[in-house]
């Protein structure tokens, strides 16, 4: 019953770093893609003036 309850508290901090890591990724992934949208909304709008 011990070695059941350690592997279960286990599996809990795997699955929480894999979850932050997750999270993480999201949010670094995110913010470089609204960085990246402007730029190309700048250049849309000087090829509709030509």
């Amino acid at each position: 019953r011990a070695e059941a309850a350690e592997g279960a508290e286990g599996d809990k901090r795997a699955e929480g770093a894999e979850g932050q890591r997750s999270r993480g990724a999201t949010t670094n992934n995110q913010q470089p893609i609204t960085n990246y949208q402007l730029p190309i909304t700048k250049i849309m709008s000087v090829y509709s003036l030509l």
